[in-house]
């Protein structure tokens, strides 16, 4: 793996977009098939950074330097102990974000860091020696368009009214869902969700363009009235 100590972790090396020696574009987890809208995509190109996606592959522990402040982590991994990203700041801790992704086992989701801080420069990765794991670093404008089901993690851009909204969930732990509204100059982030396996309860969807984070295990779906 080639390694660049620029101070970030313990003993971890810093992946600058390759990984075992080089760039791959595999395994990406699938995506909503819905696609944005053309207001919500220049709206998100306004607010966030855009840039050139990175993948990279890679076993165990790494620090992967990020090409952005904010973007969308697409993230696979192939093994049965824990998988934690954990996005950290140029002094080497952990930002508001804290963990992108914190699970057990096999997963495959996507995950959105930055939208509401400027901090982040790294992702932290911690997996069991001998398990893979891909990381495609995207920016929030390639997001898909809203969708009304889904499974796991997923990042939403919305274009729409202000809206009632229902989540319904089965999975294993709570459903988080947040919306962020406003430009580069001053956003705002609202928790829509966090409800353990099966919520019936609206919460309001704010105007869009807006991106809109789902954090779940399992499926999911989405009515807005």
């Amino acid at each position: 793996m080639w390694a660049l100590a620029l101070g970030l972790g313990a003993g971890l090396g810093l992946i600058t977009g390759v990984g075992n020696g080089a760039l791959i574009r595999a395994d990406a987890p699938a995506r909503s098939d819905v696609a944005a809208s053309a207001a919500a995509v220049a709206w998100a190109e306004r607010t966030f950074p855009t840039f050139e996606p990175v993948t990279v592959h890679g076993r165990g522990d790494a620090d992967v330097e990020l090409p952005a402040h904010a973007g969308i982590i697409s993230a696979t991994y192939r093994g049965d102990d824990d998988f934690n990203v954990v996005v950290v700041d140029r002094f080497d801790r952990m930002t508001d974000v804290d963990y992108a992704v914190s699970t057990v086992g096999a997963y495959r989701g996507h995950t959105a860091f930055g939208y509401d801080s400027s901090d982040a420069v790294a992702l932290r990765v911690t997996a069991d020696d001998g398990a893979s794991w891909n990381l495609t670093i995207s920016p929030i404008a390639s997001a898909p368009g809203f969708t009304s089901a889904g499974t796991g993690d997923a990042v939403l851009l919305h274009e729409g009214e202000p809206a009632t909204m229902t989540a319904m969930h089965g999975g294993e732990r709570p459903i988080l869902i947040t919306e962020l509204t406003g430009d580069a100059d001053a956003t705002s982030t609202s928790l829509l969700f966090n409800e353990s396996a099966v919520s019936g309860e609206p919460a309001r969807l704010g105007a869009g363009p807006s991106l809109v984070v789902v954090e779940a295990v399992g499926d999911w779906s989405l009515t807005i009235d």
